[in-house]
């Protein structure tokens, strides 16, 4: 029962993943530029908040540093205390080089409501880094 609940988990964030990466508008007619997931390489930040207090975690990740830029972090809410969350960035992929290099991204997080918050950043292979913050 459990590896099905993966799977199908797993299965919806690939598939989150997948039906976001487009083409953007018209401002190149070529349709060199994308938008892709790239996967997390860690997450540092408070464990501890009170309620409706910001904090900020920093994402670090790693991108073609040629042709690659931050674009959104995608969220998907699992349930009221846990979200699955996704880097998505914009790569030129008609000039690009691939030469990677290591990212930072701030990543805000605020509740109003007491608990124990899970959010649970995409790596690679259908893996995930989990940050818990408990709020008080």
């Amino acid at each position: 029962m459990k590896n099905n609940l993966i799977k199908m988990l797993s299965g919806t964030l690939l598939f989150a993943l997948f039906s976001t990466s487009c083409s953007l508008p018209d401002d190149n007619k070529d349709n060199c530029v994308q938008v892709i997931g790239v996967a997390t390489d860690g997450v540092v930040g408070p464990v501890e908040a009170t309620i409706d207090q910001e904090i900020t975690l920093n994402v670090t990740y790693k991108i073609a540093a040629s042709c690659g830029e931050f674009y959104i972090f995608s969220e998907q809410t699992v349930s009221s205390t846990e979200k699955k969350v996704a880097i998505l960035a914009t790569y030129d992929v008609c000039n690009c080089n691939n030469v990677y290099t290591t990212k930072t991204q701030p990543y805000k997080f605020k509740v109003a409501t007491a608990g124990v918050y899970s959010l649970k950043f995409a790596t690679e292979n259908n893996a995930f880094i989990t940050h818990v913050i408990t709020v008080e």
